[in-house]
């Protein structure tokens, strides 16, 4: 794979394939000398590689004006020549290191950034995943900050801007989302954690164009922890997500959203050797 010229250190973090000979990953890249690469440092700059069935090509991504440093975390392609990327870039203001959501698109010939809509009053956004089921419209999920607590954000576009979806009303002191499924342009699930100062609990919202309506999943009896870190939907009223619980030791988790109710799914342990 062909690096950014003049590159000391690249990051690839999503990948999307629409056709065998077109995928499309992204990620992030520095000139550094040090090679540092991190959210909070200057210098990072968005990455995107092509596949065209042969050999991989990096491309031109649009910095955002004023940016010190950006990432992108998150990607979708639902066609060959239509990709939507999200991430954050790192504020103007050198004396601090608060993050700003960033989303750009490529139209077959080159990206283009796109504004997204960011909470009044929110110090710090970040979009972490989103899921695009048609070329001209996405869903797009992460984490806002405002003062003291993080809080679950959605941002939805119809291709040419991104709109925050009304807030849920369940979000905790700390809640993020941290993947996305939509089986359907108006039919989304996100899925994460919320958190309170004695506990970490698994978190879903059910997202169309016009609000987020948040959702409980199970808990198995005398979990301590537990979140979810991926999800995929085949349909509207079948999804499946998966994370991490802690009862006494630290297992793996699944558990099924039928559209009404969440099932837990047991996950067998691999057998020892």
């Amino acid at each position: 794979m062909a690096q950014p010229s003049g590159a000391t250190s690249a990051e690839l973090h999503r990948v999307s394939c629409a056709a065998p000979t077109a995928c499309t990953a992204v990620g992030t890249w520095t000139r550094r000398p040090d090679a540092v690469l991190s959210s909070t440092e200057p210098g990072g700059e968005p990455l995107a590689e092509r596949w065209d069935g042969r050999a991989w090509t990096p491309q031109d991504v649009p910095v955002p004006t004023g940016s010190r440093g950006s990432h992108l975390d998150g990607l979708a392609c639902p066609a060959p020549t239509a990709c939507t990327a999200v991430g954050a870039t790192l504020d103007p203001d050198p004396t601090g290191n608060a993050e700003h959501a960033y989303a750009t698109t490529w139209d077959g010939n080159r990206w283009t950034t796109q504004q997204v809509d960011e909470p009044a009053g929110a110090t710090s956004t970040l979009l972490t995943a989103l899921s695009c089921p048609s070329t001209t419209g996405c869903t797009a999920i992460g984490f806002t900050v405002t003062g003291p607590n993080l809080a679950a954000l959605t941002e939805t576009s119809n291709g040419t801007g991104w709109h925050q979806l009304t807030p849920a009303t369940t979000n905790g002191p700390t809640a993020a989302l941290t993947d996305i499924s939509c089986a359907a342009p108006a039919s989304c699930l996100g899925v994460g954690s919320t958190a309170t100062d004695r506990h970490t609990r698994t978190a879903a919202e059910l997202l169309n164009t016009a609000a987020r309506t948040a959702d409980t999943p199970l808990d198995a009896p005398g979990t301590q922890t537990s979140y979810f870190t991926a999800v995929s939907c085949s349909r509207p009223a079948d999804c499946t997500a998966v994370g991490t619980a802690l009862p006494s030791t630290t297992i793996a988790m699944a558990q099924h959203w039928d559209g009404h109710h969440w099932t837990q799914q047991p996950l067998p342990m691999p057998a020892a050797p």
